[in-house]
This record gives structure tokens, C-alpha cells and sequence, in this order.
């Protein structure tokens, strides 16, 4: 079988699992309504965040099979994997800028004060009970409280932060990134971007918008990580305008589902570095998806959007588990012994306890800040 496909077929079984186990916990954390409800566009970009965040988990867990067997935590050599990660990450970006673009657009006003605690109620908890169980780990690798020193506390300064600062790269010479999977980087950016969001509201048109996406694909042009994640705001913010105005049919059917395939079938040219085309290709499939575009139903399923409910938890938590159940495997027997298709079997494992544990820190955690005030 070729590589390619192999990488592929591998993909779509964590997702199918990861699905499945959705469906199963469904019956006892029923985040969603039973009945779908108001736009369905919406409710696609709902399922869409749901398969992102599995998407992911594929990404860092094809990461792990090179770190275990080199030590060395760096982008995997699977064309396929490579982009699981950065693309999810960009339409995720997408996804903010569209959200709150949106409501600006349909006259809602922006109070500073008001956004950014409802984004504190949002992000934090969660950010700090991942942050905490990171720091926890990193703690016993390190020598427990046998080695215990006072400085360490200082480390959980930038995880109570909950995002606005950077997640520590090492926490007393112990690397952090095969312990979350670095998965906290993207939340310096989305702060970034409601921080910033009151200012830019004071001009939200389709003029405005139009010469933001302008100016976001002038500072992804340089290539640098915040000058793509600004395109990707401001492409998700294009497609608020674009979703207002009227959507030619073929977008919601199967021509408009051949161009998303074609799009993500260009991402081939690259190999998981993000770029302004790169930014493009995705962002076209955003657009469609905003418009209506529910890849024949899978966007908006009832899995689809519980998946969607509980994908910041899958986020921040893929990596822990993934990290857990691997350092398990490696201390019963040689990681290199490890055939391709074991290795894959594990990572599924990892990925159905990752949906389970999602969904219980979604109902402990997360929720309960999500209850009042109402935020996005």
C-alpha cells in the first residue's frame, strides 16, 4: 500500500473510532439539542470544529512515533500528517474571525469589558486545568518532591495566564512539548485577536473587511507564524461578509464539495508549511462551509456538533493522553519493536480515552463558566 494512503486510511480510522465513542457518550452527556435549530450553515461550522480538533490528535500522534523512536520532538515526515495539524489550526482562526465578525457585521456592539470576560469564562478554566496537569507531569519527570525547588513556582505564573502568556517550553529541563503536544501556542493569537477585536469593530463593513484581508495577506506574505495567523483572522472575517450576500446553490452541493477537495488536495505542494496559498486553499473551504457547504450531511450531525461542543477540551487535552498512553507502551516493551500498525492501534486508543475524558472535563469545567454570562 502506498505511503500516502496508508497515512490516509490511518486517519480516517482515528476518526471513525473517535466517532463512534462520540455516539456511545452521547446518551449520558447530551451537550446538544436533539432537534437542529436556526441556520444550518451555522450548525456546520459547529460539526466542522468537532473533526478539526480529531484532526489534530492525528497530527501530534504521528509526532509521537518519531519522538519515541528518536527522542527528538519535530514535524513528522508524513505529507498527509503534516497538515493535519496547521490546517485545522488556520480554520480554527478562521473560525474566531468569522464568529465575532459576524455578529459585528449584524449591528451587535463590542464592549471591551464585557468580550474579554466572557473569552476569560471561555478559555481559562480549561487552559489552567491543562496547563496545571502539564506542570503536574513535568513535575513527577523531574523528581517529585525530592527535587522540589522553590524557583519552580515561578513557572505557574504563565500557566495561570490562561493563554495571554507563552506556555513554558521547559519546565526545569524538562521539554513540555511531548507533554501537551505544544497544542497552547494558538492561544497566544486568539487573545491577540480579542484584544485587538474593540478596535477593529469601530470599522466593521464589507470595505473594512475587504482591506483587512488585504492587508492580512500583505503580512502573510512575509511567512512568519503571526503574519499567517493575521490572514487567517482576517479570511474568516471576509467570510462573514461573504455569507451575507447571495450563495450560488452549487456551493451546498457536490460541485461545491469538489472544489473543497481540490483545495485540500493542493496543500500537497507544500509540506505543512503554512503560506498565503496555503491560507487560501483553506480559507476557500471555509467560505463554502459558512455558505452552506456540509460535505454530503458529516458537518451537521449530531456527532458532529457534540464533537464541536467538546473540541477545546479534545484540544488541550490529545496531547496529555497521547503522551500518557505512549509512556505506558514504552515502559513494557522497546518503542523501535513497535510495528507501524501497533503504534496505530495505541494511538486510536488514545484518541476514543481522549473524546472520553473531553467529555467529562467539558461537563466539570468547562460548562459551569459557560453557564452566565452566555458568551460565543
Amino acid at each position: 500500500m502506498p505511503l500516502a494512503a496508508f497515512d490516509l486510511l490511518v486517519a480516517a480510522a482515528l476518526v471513525l473510532v473517535a466517532v463512534q465513542v462520540a455516539r456511545w457518550l452521547m446518551r449520558w452527556f447530551p451537550f446538544v439539542p436533539e432537534q437542529t435549530s436556526g441556520d444550518s450553515r451555522a450548525v456546520a461550522l459547529d460539526g466542522l470544529r468537532g473533526y478539526l480538533a480529531l484532526l489534530v490528535i492525528v497530527h501530534h500522534a504521528s509526532i509521537h512515533r518519531m519522538y519515541w523512536q528518536t527522542g527528538v520532538w519535530e514535524e513528522t515526515d508524513s505529507l498527509v500528517h503534516a497538515w493535519l495539524g496547521p490546517a485545522p489550526v488556520a480554520l480554527f482562526f478562521m473560525l474566531t474571525g468569522f464568529l465575532f465578525w459576524s455578529k459585528l457585521l449584524a449591528g451587535h456592539k463590542c464592549e471591551a469589558g464585557r468580550l474579554w470576560l466572557g473569552r476569560v469564562r471561555r478559555i481559562v478554566p480549561m487552559y489552567v486545568f491543562a496547563g496545571i496537569t502539564t506542570y503536574c507531569m513535568a513535575f513527577v519527570l523531574r523528581g517529585g518532591w525530592a527535587a522540589f525547588r522553590w524557583e519552580w513556582l515561578d513557572e505557574l505564573v504563565a500557566i495561570l495566564s490562561g493563554g495571554t502568556l507563552a506556555f513554558p517550553t521547559v519546565l526545569d529541563r524538562v521539554i513540555t512539548l511531548p507533554l501537551n503536544a505544544g497544542v497552547t501556542w494558538s492561544l497566544q493569537y486568539e487573545w491577540y485577536f480579542y484584544l485587538a477585536l474593540p478596535l477593529l469593530a469601530v470599522r466593521a463593513t464589507p470595505v473594512a473587511t475587504v482591506a483587512l484581508a488585504a492587508l492580512g495577506a500583505g503580512l502573510a506574505a512575509h511567512g512568519t507564524e503571526a503574519g499567517i495567523a493575521c490572514f487567517n483572522f482576517s479570511l474568516g472575517m471576509l467570510a462573514a461578509v461573504i455569507r451575507n450576500q447571495p450563495t450560488p446553490v452549487w456551493v451546498r452541493s457536490w460541485p461545491g464539495l469538489g472544489l473543497c477537495i481540490a483545495c485540500v488536495a493542493t496543500l500537497a505542494l507544500g509540506h505543512g508549511k503554512q503560506t498565503v496559498w496555503s491560507s487560501l486553499a483553506m480559507g476557500t473551504v471555509f467560505i463554502a462551509v459558512a455558505c452552506g457547504q456540509d460535505f454530503a450531511g458529516l458537518l451537521t450531525s449530531q456527532t458532529a456538533r457534540w464533537l464541536g461542543v467538546i473540541s477545546y477540551s479534545v484540544y488541550l487535552m490529545h496531547g496529555i493522553v497521547l503522551q500518557w498512553v505512549m509512556r505506558n507502551v514504552a515502559a513494557r516493551a522497546p518503542f523501535q519493536s513497535l510495528s507501524v500498525v501497533a503504534f496505530w492501534e495505541f494511538a486510536i486508543l488514545a484518541a476514543a480515552l481522549t473524546v472520553v475524558l473531553s467529555a467529562i472535563t467539558y461537563q466539570c469545567i468547562e460548562k459551569p463558566f459557560l453557564s452566565t454570562p452566555k458568551t460565543a
